[in-house]
């Protein structure tokens, strides 16, 4: 039996064929698509609907997940030996791409990046001259060379 586009006859049956399928697709003669690529593709839909009885992909197909309890307890234990340790090291001591270590950081370790960055501590001292040059600056707001030099400051 032949799936693809059907003919219904006037007993009521459906009739199916592949070369029919592929002079309907004919209509489409901008698409770059040869007519042996066409019939291989109808075929191979073909044979997954009369497996599984889907075109769609098989459940549960594709690679198996690395992500085994053993592997994700040896990277969480390696990232609490050394929490400084960059993901592309850790990807290559525990033989992981780095998106997998990515992916059990942040999934089932609950870890997320961050950079810690240095700042001014501010101080009681600076009290007095911060509070002058937020009153210069709302007192000159409206001037649009302060506003330019502020922009051109932060960009």
């Amino acid at each position: 039996m032949f799936y693809g586009t059907g003919q219904k006859l006037e007993n009521g049956e459906w009739v199916y064929s592949i070369n029919r399928c592929i002079e309907e697709f004919r209509q489409f003669p901008n698409l770059p698509v040869t007519y042996a690529q066409l019939l291989k593709h109808i075929q191979a839909c073909v044979i997954k609907f009369g497996e599984i009885g889907a075109v769609t992909r098989k459940p549960g197909g594709g690679a198996p997940k690395k992500r085994t309890a053993n592997l994700i307890e040896d990277v969480q234990q390696r990232m609490e030996q050394s929490p400084k340790k960059s993901v592309a090291t850790l990807s290559q001591q525990v033989g992981l791409s780095v998106g997998t270590c990515h992916t059990i950081l942040k999934k089932h370790l609950k870890l997320f990046p961050y950079k810690i960055q240095a700042v001014s501590e501010l101080k009681a001292i600076d009290f007095g001259t911060r509070t002058q040059y937020c009153q210069w600056f709302l007192n000159n707001v409206n001037n649009n060379d302060v506003l330019d030099k502020c922009w051109a400051y932060i960009f």
